[in-house]
């Protein structure tokens, strides 16, 4: 069975069976002549053909670190987030062979026949020593992915998030079969599920292991203390609620799997997450295929970044004196200069009602519903001030910050050898005086600054913030696009550093 999952046991039979022959009259007399055996073998029947249906889709994934004085073996096996044994194994160099054994595994779905994968992101790289934001094209280790077919493939990762802890995989195949994909929307507590995965079982026999649970819960959080996420102060969006929980128990190394509706449809990603972050582990959690699902994977299929929403506020819970009157909501204890929070008007000592008409109730509700959110959505906001609700501007959403290294393929917009982006998306933000920052002023980031390009031969360096192009102020990256599409020839931009303009040559 996979990880503790119980399987379709004669307790469980007797259960519902018992529930359906008391449940009462009207649901028989919904169902003429239906006995409480066909009624199991009809449940039986919908168990079964959602398994047979999705089972070829899941794969395996070993991720292998090869040592430094010898690249293409793999002798760095241990107990690791995504294994279950510290297994010694004579072919353990040579992942193609049938005999090999990875020490650090996850599984994966199929996206689509030609080789598209989805996994989670912890499966193919770490969150623990990572402190600031990190694009990168690829990454150091290697992954091995196993198909039905028990055929190995050398992967290469398309794109990844940490936000998410999505991400995507390539692999040279044909003919695969795609995971169809349902909405958890349409979930309930209560609602049967059936899991997918065990990664080792697929590498070596071409077949996931399949179990059952049902809904316990919806908006779970991911278990985290204070700001700090397994060492550091990355935050996933999971820590403030978004995940499925089932009381199915997944282990360690079954994230990446499938958990399926009735119908045969994935609507959620297992993710063994909870149980490396000392969660409840008499339960299962899975990432729910959602509308931020969707867009997250679709951004990550095509290699690009994914983008997220910035308010630019801090907020606390309310106090219990103000919760037992009846206010519900957060307290806006820091508003931060330049962002769009201060653009719309909202000011320290508010209380945030609500996000898009979903009530908040606590700080991370506030989080969850603005950081789930593209850049440049537009947010409203009901606010409360001195006992009255005032009225805001609906004003795009800035950038967020994620630390983590993502993993990006497609080459994001430059010019002249140059990358812009939001000033709120700098790692500078969370270091920056609060009334003297590239944010309050206004100003865009640049990101990198390609080798002997005409930005670098300017003198223009990564983490520089440029405030005007031409004399024409900068606040947001489209008024930098605008204003470097109207001009040719010599272009002067002003640092916000020091004031200095500088003169970037035509190319």
């Amino acid at each position: 069975m996979l990880c503790g999952m119980r399987g379709l046991s004669e307790t469980f039979w007797g259960i519902l069976l018992a529930g359906m022959l008391f449940a009462g009259t009207n649901l028989f007399a919904q169902i003429e002549d239906a006995s409480p055996l066909q009624l199991a073998l009809g449940f039986e029947e919908a168990v079964t053909s959602a398994i047979a249906q999705c089972e070829k889709s899941v794969v395996s994934i070993a991720r292998l670190t090869p040592p430094k004085d010898d690249p293409e073996v793999d002798f760095n096996l241990f107990q690791g987030p995504f294994g279950q044994q510290n297994l010694r194994n004579p072919n353990a160099n040579n992942p193609m062979l049938f005999d090999f054994v990875p020490s650090r595994y996850g599984a994966g779905i199929v996206l689509s026949a030609d080789g598209f994968l989805l996994t989670n992101y912890h499966v193919i790289d770490d969150y623990f020593t990572q402190e600031e934001s990190e694009i990168r094209t690829t990454i150091p280790d290697r992954i091995i992915v196993w198909t039905h077919e028990r055929r190995p493939y050398e992967a290469r990762v398309v794109g990844a998030d940490p936000r998410s802890d999505l991400a995507v995989l390539k692999i040279n195949a044909e003919s695969l079969s795609p995971m169809p994909l349902g909405d958890a929307k349409t979930l309930k507590k209560g609602s049967f599920v059936i899991a997918l995965g065990n990664p080792y079982a697929i590498a070596r026999e071409g077949s996931p292991s399949a179990s059952w649970g049902i809904v316990s819960h919806l908006g779970r959080k991911l278990w985290h203390v204070g700001e700090q996420s397994f060492g550091n102060s990355v935050l996933t969006l999971h820590e403030f609620g978004t995940l499925i929980q089932t009381d199915a128990k997944l282990n360690l190394g079954t994230s990446g799997g499938a958990l399926l509706n009735l119908h045969g449809k994935m609507i959620g990603l297992t993710s063994s997450l909870a149980a490396l972050a000392g969660g409840e582990r008499s339960a299962g959690f899975a990432i729910p295929v959602d509308q931020t699902f969707r867009r997250v994977v679709a951004t990550l299929r095509e290699g690009r970044e994914v983008e997220y929403g910035f308010l630019g506020v801090s907020v606390r819970n309310l106090s219990s004196e103000q919760f037992q009157q009846g206010t519900q909501g957060v307290y806006v204890s820091e508003v931060m200069q330049g962002t769009s929070a201060e653009q719309m008007g909202v000011k320290e000592n508010d209380v945030i009602l609500s996000v898009n008409d979903v009530p908040l109730r606590q700080a991370d509700d506030l989080m969850l519903q603005v950081g789930h959110l593209p850049v440049e959505a537009k947010v409203r906001l009901k606010v409360m001030r001195d006992g009255q609700v005032v009225p805001l501007k609906e004003i795009p959403l800035s950038k967020y910050p994620i630390r983590g290294i993502k993993v990006v393929t497609q080459p994001a917009r430059r010019w002249r050898g140059m990358e812009i982006d939001y000033s709120t998306a700098s790692d500078a933000m969370t270091r920056a005086v609060p009334n003297n920052n590239p944010i309050a002023q206004g100003s865009v980031y640049v990101r990198r600054v390609e080798p002997n390009s005409p930005a670098a031969q300017a003198g223009l360096r990564p983490g520089t913030f440029l405030t005007s192009v031409n004399g024409k102020t900068v606040t947001h990256p489209q008024d930098f696009w605008q204003a470097v599409n109207q001009a040719n020839g010599e272009v002067r931009v002003k640092l916000f550093e020091n004031a200095q303009t500088i003169t970037i040559p035509a190319p």
